[in-house]
């Protein structure tokens, strides 16, 4: 994966001062914002299984057994 420069040209005001970091990218001249996050389902999926994997497993198996009871409950309302 190549990366992009670390400054580019603005898409709104054409200064090169478009400043690209990992997880978004700034123009202070113009304050110009992109977001590169991903959506927050996705991102609370993630770190719902960082939780469980860094949990002791007594633990893990009681908020897993919880996850399950939420997800019964949501398939049986909709």
């Amino acid at each position: 994966m190549s990366r992009k420069p670390y400054f580019t040209e603005c898409p709104r005001c054409g200064s090169h001062s478009f400043e690209h970091l990992s997880n978004h990218a700034h123009c202070p001249n113009c304050l110009h914002f992109e977001d590169y996050y991903e959506d927050t389902e996705t991102c609370y999926g993630v770190a719902r299984s960082v939780e469980i994997r860094n949990t002791k497993p007594a633990i893990k198996q009681k908020i897993e057994e919880k996850s399950d009871e939420i997800n019964q409950c949501e398939s049986q309302a909709s």
